[in-house]
């Protein structure tokens, strides 16, 4: 079928009045092609231009595109009107969205019927911000919050949970909950011993599991049997529990499964008794053999949600052999940690990711190294297409030509945003060149402001200057201006001098 690429969104109508209502979002020119890496496009720009509004309307959009598709005798209307255009493999869609008419389907330029749309395998959105504006997903709805997005299509990996509760702990259990449930479609992910390598640890997980609170402590320490464990599941009220009520019933007619959950809480009763941890050890490194932990997790999961056991420390090991639990790890090892670890769980062939500031929380080295960390970890992913909005200059640094493109968010003069393709001679760039062209920030060690200032003062040097010399002096004085001069500090001993010149050449 071939690599998917997003080339462009147009939101707004052609034909309205007022063109400036009209944005176009340009993600990529090249042609897909044959790749070794996932297509990288990384949309950077200053807080307040648009950058996570772009992100939720490309959810929006391609969410209700699958419903669209999938739903018998459902008409769909989308929120804006947009063009659309993507490709898979050597097929271009161009998809018309109307608020009032719903959409117009054409494949390679022919009107085609909604069953012949071919899109992204899934949608994955991943956030670390607790306002981030990603709608929430099956995984962390009940039955009375039921949405549009309670599909198999899009998977939210955002820090909010089903009651808007945020915490390092559930990020971590969400992971392990994804890597269960990809050990058993067979879609585990061998290249996650990549993650740990980059926090100086060794590939392995040990989860330790202790007796939970509301459930277990009516229960007290007796052994439980399958009656008991019916019981509470009937006794269940749907709306104080975020796992589907619906998925706690048919676990009532699943004996095999119940029988498995009540020895594991038997045993954990066992090992507690003897003062010792219930504990799984991961290693990613031959996660074949962990079966003992993937293999019955549904047992555990079920039994955590109902408050019968609960997670005790989760520990890693540095590669000194020092042993912590990663909940006491910092911030950004956290962020790396769980959310490349979530990501690996549910990325397919030709997924769409969406990562809204993932520079949140991590050190600047961990920035310049987010990219090829994704080049590695995801590398035999090739056909997927990974959308990055950051206001981090760090990012922009270390992005590979022919598979990634860089779209910079600007505000003119009257404060309207606007969106530029930028060429591939920006990649590479140092962190203070995308400050100056991109942020428009100037300082004192970027190249250009030191080398046009050098420059200024050479021909401002000789003793006759000609018209031409002039005419260049104003050129570069100019350029210096559009780069707001204005913003270094006025302690920096370069900034007497551009004001100097500013004075005696900027009006010219």
């Amino acid at each position: 079928m071939g690599p998917f690429k997003l080339i462009s969104l147009k939101i707004g109508k052609e034909n309205t009045e007022n063109e400036s209502k009209i944005q176009e979002y340009i993600f990529s020119t090249v042609a897909n092609g044959n790749r070794q890496s996932p297509f990288i496009s990384l949309i950077i720009g200053a807080n307040a231009t648009g950058k996570t509004r772009l992100l939720r309307l490309i959810t929006e959009i391609f969410n209700d595109l699958y419903i669209y598709k999938n739903a018998e005798g459902t008409k769909i209307f989308p929120n804006e009107n947009f063009i659309l255009i993507y490709k898979i493999g050597i097929d271009e869609y161009n998809i018309e969205g109307s608020t009032s008419t719903g959409f117009i389907i054409k494949c390679n330029q022919k009107s085609i019927n909604k069953e012949n749309l071919d899109l992204p395998s899934n949608l994955v959105c991943l956030s670390h911000s607790i306002t981030d504006r990603f709608p929430q997903g099956h995984n962390f709805t009940n039955l009375r919050q039921r949405s549009k997005y309670d599909n198999e299509f899009y998977h939210y990996l955002g820090a909010r949970t089903f009651n808007n509760m945020a915490s390092s702990t559930g990020h971590i259990t969400r992971a392990l909950d994804l890597l269960a449930n990809a050990f058993s479609k067979n879609t585990f992910n061998h290249k996650m011993p990549e993650i740990f390598k980059l926090l100086d640890l060794h590939p392995i997980i040990r989860v330790q599991f202790r007796k939970g609170f509301t459930l277990a402590g009516k229960l007290g320490n007796k052994r439980i049997t399958k009656v008991d464990l019916k019981r509470e599941i009937n006794n269940l009220d749907e709306r104080k529990t975020g796992f589907s009520y619906n998925k706690f019933q048919k676990l009532l007619i699943e004996d095999v499964h119940l029988e498995e959950a009540v020895d594991y809480y038997n045993q954990l009763l066992a090992f507690q008794n003897s003062k010792r941890d219930y504990e799984f050890e991961i290693n990613f490194k031959n996660p074949s053999v962990q079966s003992s932990f993937f293999n019955n997790y549904k047992a555990i999961s079920t039994l955590r949600k109902l408050n019968l056991i609960r997670y005790g420390e989760i520990q890693v090991i540095r590669r000194n052999g020092k042993i912590f639990n990663i909940n006491h790890g910092s911030s950004g090892e956290i962020q790396i940690f769980t959310s490349f670890l979530s990501l690996s769980s549910v990325i397919t062939e030709r997924s769409l990711v969406l990562i809204d500031e993932p520079e949140i929380s991590l050190h600047p080295n961990w920035q310049m190294e987010y990219i090829d960390l994704i080049n590695s970890v995801f590398k035999h992913l090739f056909e997927s297409h990974f959308i990055i909005s950051s206001h981090s200059h760090f990012l922009a640094s270390d992005l590979p030509p022919k598979t990634s493109s860089l779209i910079s968010f600007k505000k003119d003069d009257n404060g309207e945003v606007i969106s530029e393709l930028q060429p591939e001679k920006t990649f590479g760039w140092s962190a203070e060149q995308i400050l100056l062209e991109i942020f428009n920030m100037p300082t004192t060690r970027n190249l250009f402001v030191y080398k046009t200032v050098g420059e200024i003062l050479n021909i401002n040097s000789k003793p006759k200057k000609s018209k031409k010399d002039i005419e260049s002096i104003v050129f570069r004085v100019k350029k210096l201006q559009s780069f707001n001069i204005d913003e270094l500090d006025e302690r920096d001993p370069l900034k007497e001098i551009i004001d100097k010149l500013i004075k005696k050449y900027g009006k010219k």
